[in-house]
């Protein structure tokens, strides 16, 4: 994986394709420190991963409690702007877009519903940040 900062667009792009186009499954699984699910960066087998796991490699080896502070110390994980600085406004709204559908995929006898819906919250979060509808890279990439 490069250590170049990716784009906020390249961000959002990699995270509809991943969750909507793709159907990954969720970083959504037990947590027996809480006794429920919750949001977990990446599940035990590497298969689940959050909106912020997808771009941090498997070796790092990190728990959910320590992911913000070693994804601002590494400079291996590409979701930084261009002046070093981990763009947490934009990570944040990601990751909670994430967080809420995980949750009802969880409970939805639909899943792909769910995903419709997430893909739909995920464009939102591209207008609000000025960027290009991420279901048209997809499109472009899966076509």
């Amino acid at each position: 994986m490069s250590n170049k900062p990716l784009s906020r667009q390249q961000i959002i792009d990699r995270v509809y394709n991943y969750f909507v186009t793709r159907r990954r499954p969720f970083g959504y699984a037990y947590n027996p420190r809480i006794n429920c699910n919750s949001c977990v960066y990446s599940s035990t087998n590497g298969k689940r991963r959050c909106a912020v796991g997808i771009f941090i490699p498997p070796d790092i080896g990190m728990t959910l409690s320590n992911v913000w502070g070693a994804v601002r110390l590494n400079k291996n994980i590409p979701i930084s702007l261009s002046n070093e600085r981990l763009d947490c406004q934009f990570m944040g709204a990601l990751q909670d877009c994430h967080d809420r559908y995980a949750h009802l995929a969880c409970k939805d006898k639909k899943p792909t519903r769910v995903r419709q819906r997430m893909g739909i919250a995920l464009q939102e979060i591209a207008r609000d940040y000025k960027l290009q509808d991420p279901a048209l890279s997809a499109q472009r990439k899966y076509t």
